[in-house]
């Protein structure tokens, strides 16, 4: 059925946060995969949400592409002939880990194989940041991000909303140092590789 995105204010503290993403990173979620979907900064996880439930969003431009390159939305679903399709999402904003959270709960007990990285943003170096909010919350904040005010005009140094929950410290990934780990992959057949595919899906 349908989630209600609502705010969670018993956030995971920081520590529970970095202990949460480290266990993450101690395992390999990609094992099992043979199409790789990476959503780099998925907000509320729509565009995961059209890679396994195209027929919620009928005008979206990227359905195309997905077929071309993930097969047909059931053979997503089902992992036709063995290739499973495995998403991985990636979002700093703290607003959005209940709800992402829920979906990845959802789709895993269908058995679509979705992990959202949350309170996590991908960079050319491994670290902390802190996430800006545009307090467009109305849009779920898509204008918020890790780059500071002086340099993402939508940010906001002082967050007016003061009902808003605290946002969490955000850890930086390396991107490059992630997808190493596709080499690492002991499950699928030997005579294939993950295939993996880079947009920019901004317009889709």
């Amino acid at each position: 059925g349908e989630l209600t995105r609502t705010y969670n204010k018993n956030t995971n503290s920081p520590s529970q946060s970095a202990n949460n993403t480290q266990n993450e990173n101690n395992k390999n979620i990609l094992d099992g995969c043979y199409h790789l979907y990476l959503d780099v900064g998925s907000n509320n996880g729509v565009q995961i949400r059209k890679l396994f439930e195209p027929t919620k969003y009928p005008t979206a431009n990227v359905h195309s592409v997905f077929t071309t390159y993930f097969g047909t939305p059931e053979k997503r679903k089902n992992s036709f002939e063995g290739r499973v399709v495995c998403a991985v999402g990636f979002e700093p904003n703290s607003h959005h880990t209940q709800y992402l959270k829920q979906l990845e709960s959802s789709y895993n007990k269908c058995g679509w194989r979705v992990t959202f990285m949350t309170e996590t943003a991908v960079s050319d170096h491994a670290g902390t940041a802190r996430f800006s909010t545009d307090e467009a919350y109305e849009h779920m904040e898509w204008g918020g991000g890790i780059l500071p005010p002086d340099v993402n005009y939508e940010a906001k140094e002082n967050v007016g909303n003061k009902t808003a929950p605290q946002l969490m410290p955000v850890t930086l990934v390396r991107l490059s140092e992630f997808l190493k780990r596709i080499k690492n992959i002991n499950k699928i057949p030997t005579i294939t590789k993950p295939r993996v595919k880079i947009w920019d899906l901004n317009k889709l």
